[in-house]
């Protein structure tokens, strides 16, 4: 059971140690995605991190995941825009 250490799992060490996990700017929209989604949408995310294929070595396809988080971080921007106004 995972107890929030490093290594843990990639959604925890992404927000909350600031260990690069996915590359390619990934973990920097996740931790935007985390700044300003709810809870509901960040449990979302933390599935998507640590369920998306890999590759035998290990690492992450990023092209689709990209698409994805990309397409959640603007959903969550255009909401926080909404309920600003």
């Amino acid at each position: 059971m995972p107890n929030g250490r490093p290594g843990d799992h990639p959604h925890y060490d992404i927000v909350h140690h600031k260990i690069e996990v996915l590359g390619g700017g990934l973990d920097e929209t996740v931790r935007s995605i985390d700044a300003i989604a709810s809870p509901e949408l960040n449990e979302i995310v933390s599935h998507l991190v640590a369920s998306w294929p890999r590759d035998s070595g290990g690492t992450v396809a990023p092209h689709g995941l990209s698409i994805v988080l990309h397409a959640l971080l603007s959903y969550v921007e255009k909401q926080r825009n909404r309920s600003a106004d």
